[in-house]
């Protein structure tokens, strides 16, 4: 639902006017959604994003996968994310992961070389006002201006372990809602 608003939501409120800027990126967008990890625990995301490309799905968001003791690109899910780029045309837009501040923590399937990698950014003042740690990121960035942006702690980092440029692009990471606080 969340992910699904923030592409897609329309309206933060039921009563709000339709040209409200609580809106998705995509708000005329339609959606088609896979649910990939059971209530148990297990995940079937290769089975997940076969299906869903097979459907038609032009865009596929994941927001989910893992550190891999080879992030080189070649695994079973980047081997699988590639084919149906080719295949389908489809473009996944895949998280790069949570494993960081280290150098080569860019998860799988975000280092397949087809897949669109996307680290999380916010700024200094997003930060100091969500974990109310002032000054935070100072030293290591020239942040005179509180509105610049920079990677967050928890982001994961390229390159791949085969040497890829990987995360692709960075985007707002923490502080989004897309549904009624």
């Amino acid at each position: 639902s969340h992910v699904s608003g923030i592409i897609a939501g329309r309206k933060t409120l039921f009563n709000d006017s339709d040209d409200t800027l609580a809106r998705g990126v995509a708000p005329a967008a339609r959606l088609m959604v896979n649910r990939v990890c059971a209530n148990n625990g297990g995940c079937q995301a290769s089975a997940a994003i076969i299906d869903i490309a097979r459907a038609g799905a032009r865009v596929v968001n994941m927001s989910l996968g893992g550190l891999n003791e080879l992030n080189d690109g070649y695994g079973v899910q980047e081997t699988i994310v590639n084919r149906l780029t080719e295949v389908y045309n489809t473009l996944f837009v895949i998280s790069a992961g949570n494993s960081g501040p280290g150098k080569n923590t860019v998860g799988s399937p975000s280092v397949a070389r087809h897949s669109l990698s996307v680290g999380a950014a916010a700024n200094r003042e997003l930060i100091e006002r969500q974990y109310q740690w002032m000054g935070v990121g100072r030293e290591k960035t020239v942040l005179n201006n509180p509105t610049e942006d920079f990677m967050l702690f928890f982001s994961s980092r390229g390159p791949t372990a085969a040497g890829g440029f990987k995360p692709n692009i960075s985007a707002p990471g923490t502080e989004l809602s897309s549904v009624q606080l």
